[in-house]
Protein backbone atom coordinates (compact mmCIF):
# COMPACT_ATOMS: atom_id res chain seq x y z
CA UNK A 1 0.00 0.00 0.00
CA UNK A 2 1.58 3.41 -0.99
CA UNK A 3 1.19 5.33 2.48
CA UNK A 4 3.00 2.17 4.95
CA UNK A 5 5.98 1.76 5.99
CA UNK A 6 8.04 -1.04 7.70
CA UNK A 7 5.43 -4.24 6.29
CA UNK A 8 2.82 -2.13 6.70
CA UNK A 9 2.49 0.64 9.40
CA UNK A 10 0.36 3.58 8.62
CA UNK A 11 3.08 6.81 7.25
CA UNK A 12 0.99 8.90 10.21
CA UNK A 13 2.69 10.45 13.51
CA UNK A 14 1.54 7.55 15.61
CA UNK A 15 2.62 5.23 12.65
CA UNK A 16 6.27 6.99 12.73
CA UNK A 17 6.82 7.29 16.05
CA UNK A 18 6.80 2.99 15.88
CA UNK A 19 8.93 3.18 13.45
CA UNK A 20 11.43 5.63 15.23
CA UNK A 21 11.95 4.14 18.53
CA UNK A 22 12.67 0.65 16.55
CA UNK A 23 15.05 2.11 14.66
CA UNK A 24 16.45 4.08 17.56
CA UNK A 25 16.61 0.67 19.80
CA UNK A 26 18.55 -0.79 16.82
CA UNK A 27 21.31 2.32 16.86
CA UNK A 28 21.47 2.14 20.54
CA UNK A 29 19.85 5.85 20.48
CA UNK A 30 17.08 7.24 23.17
CA UNK A 31 13.98 8.11 21.12
CA UNK A 32 12.33 9.59 24.59
CA UNK A 33 11.49 13.11 24.33
CA UNK A 34 11.84 13.05 20.37
CA UNK A 35 10.39 16.60 18.42
CA UNK A 36 8.67 15.54 14.79
CA UNK A 37 9.99 18.41 12.84
CA UNK A 38 8.22 17.43 9.70
CA UNK A 39 5.92 14.63 8.22
CA UNK A 40 5.42 14.73 4.59
CA UNK A 41 6.86 12.34 1.89
CA UNK A 42 9.63 11.76 5.00
CA UNK A 43 9.71 12.34 8.71
CA UNK A 44 12.28 14.01 10.09
CA UNK A 45 13.13 14.03 13.99
CA UNK A 46 15.30 15.91 16.11
CA UNK A 47 16.15 13.30 19.62
CA UNK A 48 16.15 15.28 22.23
CA UNK A 49 18.81 12.64 24.19
CA UNK A 50 22.03 13.95 21.44
CA UNK A 51 22.10 16.18 18.21
CA UNK A 52 20.91 13.97 16.00
CA UNK A 53 18.24 13.82 13.35
CA UNK A 54 16.63 11.16 12.23
CA UNK A 55 14.28 11.14 8.87
CA UNK A 56 12.40 8.01 8.39
CA UNK A 57 11.56 8.01 4.51
CA UNK A 58 8.11 7.02 2.93
CA UNK A 59 9.27 5.38 0.18
CA UNK A 60 12.35 2.91 0.56
CA UNK A 61 13.72 3.83 -3.28
CA UNK A 62 13.99 7.63 -1.76
CA UNK A 63 16.63 6.14 0.68
CA UNK A 64 18.53 4.84 -2.10
CA UNK A 65 18.95 8.07 -3.63
CA UNK A 66 19.85 9.89 -0.61
CA UNK A 67 23.80 9.11 0.09
CA UNK A 68 24.54 11.35 2.99
CA UNK A 69 28.21 10.62 4.63
CA UNK A 70 26.87 10.17 7.93
CA UNK A 71 23.97 8.08 7.05
CA UNK A 72 23.08 4.93 8.91
CA UNK A 73 21.28 2.35 6.96
CA UNK A 74 19.46 -0.97 7.85
CA UNK A 75 20.39 -4.05 5.94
Amino acid sequence: MAGDVGGGTEFTAEGVADVLREACEAASLDATGAELLRLGSDAVYRLASLPIIVRIARDPVSCRRWNGPWQWRAG
